[in-house]
């Protein structure tokens, strides 16, 4: 069994939580990118921008968000509460090229990790994914 083969489900546990800490904030790289998440976000959906915009309080916000709390009749900032001096918005071209270049960079690694997997039948190290292949040999992740 996999306890048997690894000794303790805590054994276990620290071979999945080093894989994943390598990957997602466990190294200044994955502190990095969750940094670049929130500032690439919209303070209102905590989504990812596609379609920013800069109201009158000088924040950047999803233009679909902020529409909708206009049109809810709300004309105060959604981070300050301050009455905005007015309702235009200003498309913000810096960052909705940074959320692009963003996506694009992460779709890249992933696809590009998937493909190196199938590719050569070999599981990539780093990938948690992998662990549990480890844990079940020769029945995968699902344990099916």
């Amino acid at each position: 069994t996999p306890l048997e083969r690894y000794g303790s489900m805590g054994r276990v546990r620290a071979m999945i939580d080093g894989a994943l800490a390598s990957r997602i904030g466990g190294n200044k790289r994955g502190r990095q990118t969750e940094e670049e998440l929130q500032l690439l976000s919209c303070p209102i959906t905590c989504d990812l921008f596609v379609d920013p915009v800069m109201a009158a309080d000088g924040n950047t916000y999803e233009r679909s968000a902020l529409s909708a709390v206009f049109e809810s009749g709300n004309t105060r900032s959604p981070l300050t509460n301050e009455p905005l001096a007015h309702l235009h918005l200003t498309p913000n071209q810096a960052i909705k090229r940074l959320c692009e270049a963003h996506r694009a960079r992460h779709s890249m690694e992933g696809a590009t990790c998937k493909r190196a997997r199938f590719a050569s039948g070999t599981p990539d190290a780093e990938d948690p994914c992998h662990l549990f292949d480890q844990l079940q040999p020769g029945q995968g992740a699902s344990g099916a």
